[in-house]
């Protein structure tokens, strides 16, 4: 018998997104969207493309996050500690 996985795939970015925008709700805080206008209904392609652009630079011994700005922080704050660990945040 196949399975299909992909009703699970889209479950799970639901309910991330749900989870985000939830914590920016319950927090009373926005972003910026892609045009720039604040926003509390983030989408996951949105979060996504916000963390594109961060680099890990491991220059022997030194293991440093290039392009992690304020805003890139502050969604983060809203991420589980196993993915702020990815950022070496906590």
């Amino acid at each position: 018998m196949k399975v299909d996985h992909s009703e699970k795939i889209t479950q799970s970015s639901e309910e991330l997104k749900r989870t985000a925008r939830k914590c920016l709700k319950l927090r009373h805080a926005t972003v910026s969207n892609q045009l720039g206008r604040p926003t509390d209904r983030l989408t996951l392609r949105y979060i996504f493309q916000c963390f594109q652009s961060i680099h890990l630079l491991v220059v022997s011994p030194t293991v440093q996050i290039s392009n992690l700005t304020e805003e890139r922080l502050f969604l983060l704050k809203f991420f589980p500690p196993a993915c702020q660990r990815c950022y070496l945040l906590s």
